[in-house]
């Protein structure tokens, strides 16, 4: 019956809600979240994000298939640990999907590319409200990094620019999009 109620709050309110109040709403939380096989990391503190990738995210890593990340302004460096050494996203090893908010670095998100590229379970791909400054070449070598994900089915990209760009189409024909 708590399995059905979780289905009404958000991760984070999950958390926050139930860890620490005893030993048994631990372990619900953690069975939980290796069932939902979704983790939304948006809108969580940084000391609670801490304690979640020390204490539970080691026990679902595995089982974890889709994430949300999010640099906004409750938790401005929360993607910059995710590809850290700590918990690099191809960590995940049995990802299909990973939604990605608020990037406003061209750097972060080659950086994130790079350590997609080794993960062979990843079907979905979505950069949301990102603001990035525009360079032809460079996101010209960002998209032939996304059409050459191996399993890549659906790809999303928000990215805002200033000022209206022509996009040339990438010269990389996508076997999976």
């Amino acid at each position: 019956i708590l399995f059905d109620v979780f289905e009404y709050l958000s991760s984070v309110d999950l958390f926050h809600s139930f860890n620490g109040l005893n030993y048994r709403f631990d372990n619900l939380l953690l069975g939980y979240f290796r069932q939902n096989k979704h983790f939304d990391f948006r809108l969580i503190y940084k000391e609670d994000l801490n304690l979640i990738r020390r204490r539970y995210l080691p026990l679902f890593i595995n089982e974890m298939t889709s994430i949300d990340l999010s640099n906004d302004d409750t938790n401005p460096n929360e993607i910059d640990l995710f590809i850290s050494r700590l918990y690099p996203l191809h960590r995940f090893n049995n990802l299909h999907s990973i939604t990605l908010y608020n990037i406003y670095s061209i750097e972060k998100i080659i950086r994130i590319l790079d350590d997609l590229k080794h993960m062979s379970h990843l079907t979905h791909l979505n950069f949301k409200q990102n603001q990035i400054q525009y360079n032809p070449k460079i996101l010209h070598n960002i998209m032939n990094t996304i059409w050459s994900l191996p399993n890549l089915t659906h790809c999303c990209l928000d990215l805002i620019s200033n000022g209206n760009y022509h996009i040339m189409p990438p010269p990389i024909i996508s076997r999976s999009l």
